[in-house]
């Protein structure tokens, strides 16, 4: 939560769980931590495990790297 704080400080941020409550991460083998945004929209943000690395994410399977 830090990380993605320090990444866009205007923005609150609510934990979901990790890789192992969606199917999606579990499927690409990836490992991390899931969040919301306090905003309007239905992606979320996963934050990598191995590399801090931020993505926006949706449960469905979309994943793209955040700038």
């Amino acid at each position: 939560e830090e990380l993605l704080s320090m990444y866009n400080p205007n923005v609150k941020y609510i934990y979901q769980g990790t890789e192992n409550d969606f199917v999606a991460l579990k499927e690409k083998g990836l490992e991390g931590y899931v969040f919301l945004m306090d905003a309007d929209t239905d992606l979320g943000m996963f934050v990598n495990k191995d590399d801090a690395k931020i993505y926006y994410f949706h449960p469905s399977g979309y994943l793209e790297l955040a700038e």
